[in-house]
């Protein structure tokens, strides 16, 4: 009986304790799969999803990968047909690039490589890499600014922006933008555009609740669009509330239900001591196990009436061994039949 209690409580525990961790975490779970958008065996990378995608399942994410049991590449920007060799993408989203024709053009002083190398942002999701500089395409030169100049690479009109501030002739759309750098020299005082960098993925959650909903995250006039979603984007932001305030609630449920099954636990193993103490070991009792009797209307039985019913223990009446002693079989003068437990010390409060 206390071997199952102890199973129940454990089972309690453990079903409680899955559910605290369990529904907080589901929102944010980024690794939910979509029917329509199953993920995609990448060879070495194993498999992705979400935000990448392969060229069959184009509008299930929002990176394309393709040649994945050759030489992998990636589309960073779907508006250009520029595709970077990849060689790695992390679970985590980090992308790691190394691309020889961007190389190419780095060593060739080629200013188209600035349209290459520029990093598309929005508020919804964006690529950002530890080592950047922040550039603008301006008309005139901005003043209070240094034209750029990367180790002996000039493009003209192209200027490094120093704070967070776009000069009034640099004001055009796109006219801003990050390139991934690699600092070089003493002090990493001189910096080099580089063809060998890594990207993290950041996704938000509107663009991640738009997924779920069978839509897909774009980016028009530089506002968040959820094209063929079942609701509008603007929308998630309330669901996301109202999901949060779930996951509280059912937080607050479960750590009562905790609370409760370590009491209620607690309560039912101290109870089979106190009945034992009640029945076997109560100095005062009402009757005697010797000369049997009833206790709480369960039949108590003498010692002398269960080995005329086993015949004396016959060893013929065995039928195995339990816990602290050796079960017979017996049958009792009214007819009835019982088992019964010998224990190997025949004592009841002295162990």
């Amino acid at each position: 009986m206390e071997f199952h209690m102890g199973l129940f409580c454990s089972f309690i525990l453990s079903f409680v304790l899955s559910h605290l961790v369990a529904h907080p975490s589901a929102r944010n779970d980024t690794s939910f799969v979509r029917p329509d958008c199953p993920p995609f065996d990448c060879g070495n990378f194993g498999f992705l999803g979400f935000p990448f995608n392969n060229e069959t399942l184009t509008d299930c994410g929002l990176y394309t990968v393709r040649n994945c049991s050759g030489e992998p590449k990636i589309q960073l920007k779907r508006e250009r047909d520029v595709w970077f060799d990849v060689v790695s993408i992390s679970q985590a989203n980090v992308i790691h690039i190394n691309d020889t024709e961007l190389q190419k053009k780095i060593n060739s002083r080629n200013c188209s490589i600035l349209d290459d190398l520029s990093l598309p942002t929005s508020p919804s999701f964006s690529l950002s890499t530890n080592n950047n500089i922040t550039l603008s395409n301006c008309t005139d030169n901005p003043g209070g600014d240094f034209p750029l100049f990367i180790s002996k690479f000039s493009c003209p009109g192209i200027y490094s922006i120093l704070n967070s501030d776009t000069p009034p002739n640099c004001s055009t759309s796109n006219s801003r933008f990050l390139v991934p750098v690699l600092p070089v020299g003493p002090n990493n005082s001189v910096l080099e555009f580089t063809a060998d960098f890594q990207l993290r993925v950041t996704v938000s959650s509107i663009c991640y609740g738009c997924f779920r909903e069978g839509g897909q995250c774009l980016i028009t006039n530089e506002k968040f669009v959820c094209k063929d979603g079942k609701r509008e984007a603007s929308k998630d932001k309330s669901r996301m509330s109202l999901w949060i305030g779930l996951g509280v609630g059912v937080l607050g449920v479960n750590l009562l239900m905790l609370l409760f099954a370590l009491w209620y636990c607690k309560k039912r193993r101290a109870a089979p001591t106190m009945l034992t103490r009640n029945i076997s070991c109560e100095p005062y009792s009402k009757f005697d196990l010797e000369d049997g009797g009833v206790c709480f209307e369960v039949p108590v039985f003498s010692y002398g009436e269960l080995e005329m019913a086993t015949n004396k223990f016959d060893r013929d009446k065995e039928l195995g061994d339990g816990g602290f002693g050796t079960v017979y079989h017996g049958k009792l003068l009214d007819g009835r039949e019982v088992a019964v437990k010998r224990l190997y010390q025949h004592n009841y409060c002295n162990s």
